[in-house]
């Protein structure tokens, strides 16, 4: 069939592909839900800074987590895609997860950035500090506007990519999920 991959049977993640996945998007749901916690808390409210700094933490993890993944993603190439794939399905599978790499750099950079150029570092799990660039309130703005924007393309690829996960186990039903799922067979 012209214009698809014949691949025959899809393959699966490796189990520390799979565990790192899911980790990482425990991880960024935890981030976004202490994100609006401490928005929507006044800026005296006391423990605001404890989800403040959890937050930070969690978007520091993803930071490393996400490096960690993309060594591991060179080093154990994703499996081939599934039969009869369309050669455009897999385009836009490999450009959402390149987008999804990318918004789990560029999250942390840019809060990272904004907390240091503010004078607001927080300890990493209240075990230690990172080192401290010099503050600087035009840079603060600058990253502030670039993490806020970033929030949205959280929002928008996390969307997608969970609407075609939905769409590949309700409507295609082709087992796609199952990739990125232990094997049922060794259980």
């Amino acid at each position: 069939m012209r214009g698809t991959v014949q691949s025959g049977r899809a393959g699966r993640y490796t189990l520390l592909a799979q565990a790192t996945h899911w980790i990482a998007a425990l991880l960024m749901l935890a981030a976004v839900v202490l994100a609006w916690i401490f928005m929507a808390a006044p800026a005296e409210a006391a423990g605001r800074f404890i989800y403040i700094t959890l937050h930070k933490s969690i978007g520091q993890t993803i930071f490393f987590l996400t490096a960690f993944r993309l060594v591991w993603r060179r080093l154990h190439p994703p499996p081939a895609p599934g039969r009869n794939v369309a050669a455009w399905q897999v385009i836009l599978a490999r450009t959402s997860h390149w987008l999804l790499y990318g918004i789990m750099i560029f999250m942390p950079v840019t809060g990272y950035v904004l907390a240091t150029a503010a004078a607001r570092p927080s300890p990493y799990f209240w075990l230690f500090y990172w080192p401290q660039p010099a503050v600087s309130a035009s840079v603060a703005r600058i990253a502030l506007k670039a993490h806020l924007v970033g929030q949205y393309a959280v929002y928008a690829t996390v969307g997608l990519h969970v609407m075609a996960a939905v769409w590949h186990v309700a409507i295609r039903r082709d087992g796609t999920l199952d990739r990125m799922l232990p094997s049922q067979d060794k259980l």
